[in-house]
């Protein structure tokens, strides 16, 4: 299992957070943006909350970079 930071929650980014969440050997997920709304769009879907804790919303790459998910994804444009 694997912890895993989402870093660019735009309109290609967010897209890939579904994706992961889905994938089975991924236990966790950070999400980092730094619009706010971005983050809380994610978080407020129906399903996302079972592998989020609201501990892991990040907005600055220095923050998710600190943190302990064993790996981060850069999707930015």
């Amino acid at each position: 299992m694997i912890s895993l930071g989402l870093v660019g929650l735009g309109a290609f980014g967010s897209a890939f957070a579904d994706m992961f969440h889905a994938h089975p050997a991924v236990s966790r997920i950070a999400l980092c943006d730094r619009e706010p709304e971005r983050i809380q769009a994610i978080i407020g879907r129906e399903h996302f909350g079972a592998k989020f804790d609201p501990k892991d919303a990040y907005e600055s790459l220095e923050d998710i970079c600190a943190s302990d998910v064993d790996a981060i994804v850069l999707i930015t444009q």
